[in-house]
C-alpha cells in the first residue's frame, strides 16, 4: 500500500514539474510579444513623426512659393504702370511739339511779312527800328522754338527708347524665355490639388507655364507645367493625363526642361539713354529681376 502511494505522489510530483514547465514557456513567450509589441509601437511612433516634420516642411515650401507668387504679380502691375506713365509723357511730348511747330511757323510767317517792310524806302526811321526790333525778337523766338524742338525731340526718342524697352522686356516674359536643359526635383507632392513644389526657380532660368518632364530612374513617369516661380523654388501642376499608368509622381522624382534648345537664356534689363534726362523719384524705374 506505501508503495501505490509512493507512486501516485511520484506521478503527481512529475505531473506537477512539467505544468510548471510549460506556463513558464507560455509566459516567456507572451513577455516577448510584448516587447515586440512595444518595439512596434515605438517604430510607428517615430515614423509619424517623421511624417509630420516632412508635412510642415512641404506646407512652409508652398506658403513661400505663393508669396512669391504675390511678389512676381506686384512686378507686373508695375512694370505695366511705368509703361503707360511713359506712354503718356511720350503723347504730351508729341502735342508740346505740335504747338512748337505751329508757333515756328507762325513766327516764319511773321518774318516773311516784316523782311518786305524793313526794306521798303518810304517806312519812317521809327517804325524801322520797331520793325527791326520784331525781327530781332521773332528771330529770338525762333531760335529758341528750334532748340525747344530738339529738346522735344530727343526727350521723345528717349522716351520711346524706354518704352520699347520695358515693352520687349514684357513681350519677352509673355513669350516665357527659357534656359534649356535645367533640371532639378520634386521637394512635396499635393495629390489632393495635384500639384507639386520644385527645388529650381528664377535663378536657374525657370518661367510660368514651363513644360517640364517629370523622371524616375532615368524612364519618364509624367508632365508637369510651371504656374509660379520664386528665387529658388516653384510651383507645377501635373498635367492631366501625362502621368504612367500604375505610377504616382512622388518627393525625390528628377524633372527636366523640354523646351526648345534654340530659345534665348537671359532677358535683359532695359536701360535708360545716357541723354534722356534723369527720373525723379516717384517715377524712377525698379531693377528688372534677372
Amino acid at each position: 500500500m506505501a508503495k501505490i502511494f509512493i507512486g501516485l505522489a511520484l506521478v503527481i510530483t512529475l505531473a506537477t514539474a512539467a505544468l510548471g514547465f510549460l506556463t513558464k514557456s507560455n509566459i516567456q513567450g507572451i513577455k516577448d510579444k510584448a516587447t515586440e509589441a512595444v518595439n512596434a509601437k515605438n517604430k510607428a511612433e517615430g515614423n509619424l513623426q517623421v511624417a509630420k516634420t516632412e508635412l510642415k516642411k512641404a506646407q512652409d515650401d508652398v506658403a513661400a512659393a505663393k508669396t512669391a507668387v504675390d511678389e512676381k504679380d506686384k512686378e507686373v502691375a508695375a512694370k505695366t504702370a511705368q509703361i503707360d506713365a511713359l506712354t503718356k509723357q511720350t503723347t504730351d511730348a508729341k502735342t508740346a511739339l505740335e504747338d512748337k511747330d505751329k508757333q515756328i511757323a507762325d513766327l516764319t510767317g511773321k518774318l516773311s511779312g516784316v523782311k518786305p517792310e524793313v526794306v521798303a524806302p518810304t517806312v519812317d526811321p521809327a517804325v524801322l527800328d520797331e520793325l527791326k526790333k520784331r525781327a530781332e525778337k521773332a528771330e529770338a523766338e525762333l531760335a529758341e522754338a528750334k532748340q525747344l524742338e530738339e529738346t522735344m525731340n530727343r526727350k521723345v526718342k528717349d522716351n520711346d527708347s524706354r518704352v520699347a524697352a520695358l515693352e520687349q522686356y514684357k513681350r519677352d516674359r509673355e513669350r516665357q524665355l527659357q534656359r534649356p536643359g535645367v533640371s532639378g526635383r520634386i521637394l512635396a507632392v499635393n495629390p489632393g490639388w495635384n500639384f507639386v513644389v520644385l527645388s529650381i526657380g528664377d535663378r536657374q532660368g525657370l518661367m510660368t507655364n514651363s513644360p517640364l518632364l517629370v523622371t524616375r530612374g532615368g524612364e519618364p513617369i509624367a508632365k508637369v507645367r510651371v504656374t509660379s516661380i520664386e528665387t529658388s523654388r516653384s510651383i507645377a501642376d501635373v498635367i492631366p493625363g501625362s502621368v504612367r499608368r500604375g505610377v504616382t509622381v512622388q518627393p525625390g522624382d528628377n524633372v527636366v526642361y523640354e523646351g526648345s534648345r534654340n530659345q534665348p537664356v537671359h532677358v535683359a534689363e532695359p536701360t535708360t539713354p545716357a541723354s534722356a534726362p534723369a527720373p525723379s523719384s516717384s517715377s524712377a524705374l525698379p531693377a528688372v529681376p534677372q
